[in-house]
Protein backbone atom coordinates (compact mmCIF):
# COMPACT_ATOMS: atom_id res chain seq x y z
CA UNK A 1 0.00 0.00 0.00
CA UNK A 2 2.83 2.41 0.81
CA UNK A 3 4.28 2.12 -2.71
CA UNK A 4 0.91 2.89 -4.33
CA UNK A 5 1.31 0.65 -7.41
CA UNK A 6 -0.31 1.81 -10.64
CA UNK A 7 -0.84 -1.81 -11.76
CA UNK A 8 -1.44 -4.93 -9.69
CA UNK A 9 -0.39 -8.28 -11.15
CA UNK A 10 -2.07 -11.48 -10.02
CA UNK A 11 -2.01 -15.11 -11.02
CA UNK A 12 -4.92 -15.95 -13.30
CA UNK A 13 -6.82 -17.84 -10.63
CA UNK A 14 -6.89 -14.80 -8.32
CA UNK A 15 -9.57 -12.85 -10.19
CA UNK A 16 -12.06 -13.24 -7.33
CA UNK A 17 -9.47 -11.85 -4.89
CA UNK A 18 -8.87 -8.84 -7.13
CA UNK A 19 -12.62 -8.19 -7.24
CA UNK A 20 -12.79 -8.48 -3.45
CA UNK A 21 -10.03 -5.95 -2.73
CA UNK A 22 -11.91 -3.28 -4.69
CA UNK A 23 -14.42 -3.22 -1.83
CA UNK A 24 -11.99 -3.71 1.08
CA UNK A 25 -11.38 -0.76 3.39
CA UNK A 26 -8.08 0.97 2.69
CA UNK A 27 -7.42 -0.61 -0.69
CA UNK A 28 -9.15 2.19 -2.59
CA UNK A 29 -6.19 4.50 -1.85
CA UNK A 30 -4.03 2.40 -4.19
CA UNK A 31 -4.00 3.90 -7.67
CA UNK A 32 -4.10 0.51 -9.42
CA UNK A 33 -7.19 -0.50 -7.44
CA UNK A 34 -8.94 2.85 -7.96
CA UNK A 35 -8.33 2.62 -11.71
CA UNK A 36 -8.94 -1.14 -11.83
CA UNK A 37 -5.56 -1.77 -13.48
CA UNK A 38 -5.30 -5.49 -12.78
CA UNK A 39 -3.27 -7.97 -14.81
CA UNK A 40 -3.78 -11.69 -14.63
CA UNK A 41 -0.92 -13.93 -15.70
CA UNK A 42 -1.16 -17.70 -15.82
CA UNK A 43 1.36 -19.44 -13.58
CA UNK A 44 2.58 -21.59 -16.46
CA UNK A 45 3.66 -18.40 -18.24
CA UNK A 46 6.07 -17.35 -15.48
CA UNK A 47 7.67 -20.68 -14.64
CA UNK A 48 11.09 -21.66 -15.90
CA UNK A 49 10.05 -23.03 -19.23
CA UNK A 50 9.82 -22.17 -22.90
CA UNK A 51 6.69 -20.13 -22.13
CA UNK A 52 8.60 -17.79 -19.78
CA UNK A 53 9.35 -15.32 -22.58
CA UNK A 54 5.66 -15.32 -23.48
CA UNK A 55 4.85 -14.58 -19.84
CA UNK A 56 7.28 -11.66 -19.79
CA UNK A 57 5.62 -10.26 -22.89
CA UNK A 58 2.21 -10.53 -21.23
CA UNK A 59 3.50 -8.66 -18.18
CA UNK A 60 5.10 -6.02 -20.43
CA UNK A 61 1.89 -5.59 -22.43
CA UNK A 62 -0.09 -5.24 -19.23
CA UNK A 63 2.24 -2.69 -17.66
CA UNK A 64 2.52 -0.56 -20.77
CA UNK A 65 -0.94 -0.98 -22.29
CA UNK A 66 -1.95 2.55 -21.28
CA UNK A 67 1.12 4.01 -22.99
CA UNK A 68 0.49 1.89 -26.08
CA UNK A 69 -3.15 3.00 -26.23
CA UNK A 70 -2.13 6.65 -25.99
CA UNK A 71 0.64 6.47 -28.59
CA UNK A 72 -0.33 3.69 -30.97
CA UNK A 73 -2.65 0.69 -31.05
CA UNK A 74 -1.47 -2.78 -30.05
CA UNK A 75 -0.28 -4.97 -32.94
CA UNK A 76 -2.73 -7.52 -34.29
CA UNK A 77 -2.41 -11.00 -32.77
CA UNK A 78 -1.53 -13.73 -35.27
Amino acid sequence: IQRNPEVLIFLGDQKSFAEKIKTQAGWNVIEGVRNERFCFIEERDIRRSVQFVSGLKKIHDCLFSEIRTASRPAPEAN
